[in-house]
């Protein structure tokens, strides 16, 4: 029952919450896992390691290795 204005009698008021609770009860449970997901994603670990990518993706690797390659023919 969407439309609480035409609740005339107690089995309609009766249904009408047992339907709210439900909802309700279905919406705590999505609620909960959303917040078990983001818990289990905002670890020390996790975001240790979200940082170490975002650090390495910007490190200019090509340069870094061309320059290495230069120190060793060098010391060879």
């Amino acid at each position: 029952m969407n439309n609480y204005r035409d609740i005339k009698t107690l089995d309609e008021l009766n249904a009408a919450i047992h339907q709210s609770r439900q909802v309700v009860t279905v919406k705590e449970k999505q609620l909960k896992r959303r917040f078990e997901k983001a818990r289990a994603f905002y670890t020390p670990r996790a975001l240790v390691a979200e940082g170490g990518r975002k650090l390495v993706s910007k490190l200019p690797f090509t340069e870094l290795a061309l320059w290495l390659i230069r120190k060793l023919r060098r010391i060879l």
